[in-house]
């Protein structure tokens, strides 16, 4: 038998996993939008922005940490510096994280 907490990350994650599904459903529906070139200006207000999102609201604040940790690292070793696609930037964010 799980415990209480097991059974509440198991609830969690296949929640999550719905409503990435029914994003992705509609998402799928639209059409595609032309991709935006991006400077590092930019980057950094996207990356702040998430990661500010991720530690005031997540719910496992200590794994926001560890998600922001590994972030800031890849940004110091410039490794989102040479993207300049908005979409590219958007793909390689999310899989990092």
């Amino acid at each position: 038998m799980l415990s209480t907490t097991a059974s509440k990350v198991i609830f969690r994650l296949a929640l999550l996993c719905l409503l990435a599904t029914s994003v992705v459903a509609v998402g799928c529906a639209q059409p595609e939008q032309a991709d935006l070139t991006i400077d590092a200006a930019t980057r950094t207000q996207v990356i702040d922005g998430i990661l500010k999102r991720l530690n005031d609201s997540y719910v496992f604040p200590e794994v926001a940490k560890k998600m922001e940790q590994s972030i800031r690292e890849r940004v110091a070793k410039k490794e989102y510096d040479q993207i300049t696609s908005a979409k590219q930037f958007a793909k390689t964010l999310t899989n990092d994280l």
